[in-house]
């Protein structure tokens, strides 16, 4: 009797786990541009490799692509670093523009 109670609870905290893993990754992020929450990633465009320093060491990298479903913008990511649209990054930025901050004297 334990021993089916035990695997009863096993199998309830797998499907536990599962349900919420499910709906983290459901959840859309925030669109820097139109500010809905509809950010999706584009698996399809997103790229895992590896790269060669200067002295010739390797090093890992990411690239991951995201699409707003509301506005249409296109955005990329470097490392997990900040989101750069896809226009920019393409000419080469790889970290977004830093906010500037008025401070009064």
């Amino acid at each position: 009797m334990r021993l089916l109670l035990a695997m009863l609870a096993v199998i309830a905290g797998g499907v536990v786990l599962y349900a919420v893993m499910l709906a983290l990754a459901s959840r859309k992020g925030r669109c820097p541009s139109c500010g809905t929450r509809a950010l999706a990633t584009d698996p399809r465009q997103s790229v895992l490799g590896t790269g060669v320093d200067d002295q010739g060491r390797r090093f890992p990298y990411s690239i991951s692509a995201f699409h707003c479903l509301a506005c249409g913008t296109e955005w990329r990511s470097y490392n997990g670093g900040g989101l750069v649209t896809k226009q920019a990054f393409e000419a080469g930025a790889i970290s977004p523009i830093p906010m500037a901050t008025v401070r009064k004297s």
